[in-house]
């Protein structure tokens, strides 16, 4: 009887271990799924950021292109006063050679 008694005690203990290596088993995985539900958010988060920062550096391009397009602006405004001027040159010079032209005659 005695073999027998240590036999059941032998597969107490070993049932008793398995039973705790299943907790810290379970005590892992559930460590593991914390762990990447917060890797989880995480990632979401930097995901989140970078859209925000995309949708930023747009609107930095958008400004961007209204400036080229105030600048090109300016300058067809320069362009037309330069004609502007070049037609009043051509007008001051115009009335000027004519009195000179009928004075010579």
């Amino acid at each position: 009887m005695c073999a027998r008694d240590n036999i059941l005690s032998a597969q107490e203990d070993f049932l008793s271990a398995r039973d705790e290596s299943l907790c810290t088993q379970d005590n892992i995985l559930s460590a593991q799924i914390d762990f990447l539900s917060a890797r989880d958010e995480s990632l979401c988060a930097q995901d989140n950021i970078l859209s925000a920062q995309v949708d930023f550096l747009c609107a930095q391009v958008d400004i961007l292109n209204a400036q080229v397009r105030i600048v090109s602006a300016q300058g067809e405004i320069i362009n037309a006063r330069e004609e502007k001027l070049s037609a009043q040159a051509k007008i001051i010079c115009a009335r000027e050679v004519k009195p000179n032209a009928q004075v010579d005659t």
